[in-house]
């Protein structure tokens, strides 16, 4: 198992995982852009693509860093990015995330963006597909993921909200 922690600072513990995963297995890659948190790779997230082959990792975490990343309402930002995280998963891999929700999306001044749990909605052909089904009012942006990230579909297994103060998300290719 190869695993990839994006903004890792100094806390590299697995934060959010699938039941009996609760530490990392084997290797372990932390990726962050402030060179005293003794990452293994120094990086940006701003700067695409990111240093690593497609399908290089069975599991990603992003703990509190993709609020940093990206602006409020690009859409296509928003896309890019996590066809990029995509593209770095292998098939079936699991990215773990959590993003501040409520006051604490507003505690800190690097905070670009705020979650709700449609955002990873968007991420999956299924969410398209029920909505489409029903009817119901909502952009569709498949015509757009088809053109410039074919492929690009994550599943949903899991959006938790519990805490009040994150959003917990488990996404699988």
């Amino acid at each position: 198992m190869k695993s990839l922690l994006l903004g890792g600072g100094r806390d590299w513990r697995k934060r959010v995982h699938l039941k009996g995963q609760a530490e990392w297995s084997g290797e372990l890659v932390v990726l962050d852009m402030d060179p005293r948190c003794e990452a293994h790779v120094v990086w940006d997230l701003e700067n695409r693509p990111l240093p690593f082959p497609d399908n290089e990792f069975d599991d990603m975490g992003a703990y509190d860093v993709l609020e940093h990343v990206g602006r409020q309402g690009d859409w296509r930002g928003w896309f890019a990015e996590m066809a990029e995280y995509h593209r770095l998963l292998k098939p079936g891999g699991v990215f773990g995330i959590s993003v501040p929700i409520g006051e604490d999306a507003l505690a800190d001044p690097g905070h670009t963006r705020f979650f709700q749990t449609n955002w990873f909605g968007f991420c999956s052909r299924r969410f398209y597909e029920h909505n489409a089904k029903a009817k119901t009012a909502f952009t569709d942006y498949r015509w757009y993921l088809d053109k410039h990230h074919p492929g690009f579909d994550f599943d949903i297994i899991d959006i938790d909200q519990s805490s009040g103060h994150h959003m917990a998300v488990i996404l699988r290719k």
